[in-house]
């Protein structure tokens, strides 16, 4: 049996999206404005919604779940090589893709991949459009070099925040310079920040401390 989904009365149109996976309303979020719409004000959201922000590889991604359903979207520059959709997310045109045969996949989670003509502001409008669509906390941020540009994407506090050094590609941690501890430092909004930098020997700071976190704990220095 088919019928038009959005045809149905507001009730029973409320209880079909509760049936739905999270992936597949952030799909339908995109296919139209009218569909954004009906989404965001049919759709009941839940106290248990929550959204992380973090990194894979050399990508960002952003994570989200909403009781045991979850999505993962993760942004990028470079160019899809697969079947893709064009869809607009604030805004801007960019191309998505479904991925079968990433890392994530084994862990249950078949995330999205989204091309845009800018990381930075493909990312925050990806971040924007989630927010907007299940209304998530912001429960935490996890994020190294080259992406603490992540820290300001989002003005409201995380709960948590974990800064930690990047890898290269034989999982050897690269220092931290003065500008990215600074950076670090006065960018990352939340109230628990958790910084593990590997610094360099002999390493001075020179700047100032204006984040007023409650806890700061800055582990494995040298």
């Amino acid at each position: 049996m088919t019928f038009l989904l959005f045809r149905l009365p507001s009730v029973a149109l409320r209880e079909a999206l509760t049936h739905l996976q999270l992936d597949d309303l952030f799909v339908l979020s995109l296919c139209s404005q009218k569909t954004n719409r009906l989404i965001k004000s049919h759709y009941k959201k839940g106290s248990n919604s929550k959204m992380w922000l973090t990194s894979a590889g050399d990508l960002p991604m952003v994570v989200s779940s909403l009781g045991s359903l979850e999505i993962t979207v993760l942004v990028t520059e470079r160019r899809i090589w697969a079947n893709s959709e064009n869809v607009e997310i604030g805004g801007q045109k960019m191309v998505l893709i479904q991925v079968i045969n990433y890392d994530t996949h084994e862990e249950g989670r078949v995330p999205f991949e989204v091309l845009c003509a800018g990381q930075r502001q493909g990312f925050k409008a990806v971040v924007d459009h989630i927010r907007d669509l299940i209304l998530p906390d912001l429960d935490s941020i996890d994020v190294n070099p080259p992406f603490l540009w992540m820290l300001e994407v989002v003005e409201d506090p995380f709960k948590s925040g974990n800064i930690r050094s990047r890898r290269t590609l034989y999982q050897a941690e690269v220092p931290f310079s003065e500008e990215e501890v600074q950076c670090a430092l006065d960018t990352c909004n939340s109230s628990d920040i958790r910084f593990k930098p590997l610094l360099s020997a002999g390493f001075v700071f020179s700047g100032s401390f204006k984040n007023d976190s409650d806890i700061l704990f800055i582990t494995r220095i040298g």
